[in-house]
């Protein structure tokens, strides 16, 4: 059990690329004075870009480390979970709070 915790934590480590984008297309979005896009709504983005990095950054290091694929792939399974309702909630807050 504990080295599904870690892999988790290691997966939504390694998405700093996805978080820094969302946040700078996030301040972008709020300090616009024209609203085109709901500004929860680019919270989204990070759900889009997260699969990518998951893939692309940290499959082969966690081979090379020994995790096995059935681990890895139920660890994707829970960290894209956990991260698509940490979403939902900020993207909620956002909607009653900022628009």
């Amino acid at each position: 059990m504990t080295a599904i915790f870690t892999i988790v934590k290691r997966l939504l480590a390694s998405n700093k690329i996805g978080f820094i984008l969302t946040a700078f297309v996030l301040l972008c979005a709020t300090s616009s004075g024209d609203v085109v896009l709901s500004n929860g709504n680019c919270t989204w983005l990070l759900a889009v870009l997260t699969p990518f990095f998951f893939v692309f950054y940290d499959f082969t290091k966690l081979m090379y480390l020994g995790a096995s694929k059935k681990d890895y792939y139920f660890c994707c399974l829970i960290g894209y979970g956990f991260l698509a309702l940490c979403i939902s909630l900020a993207n909620s807050i956002i909607h009653l709070f900022i628009d």
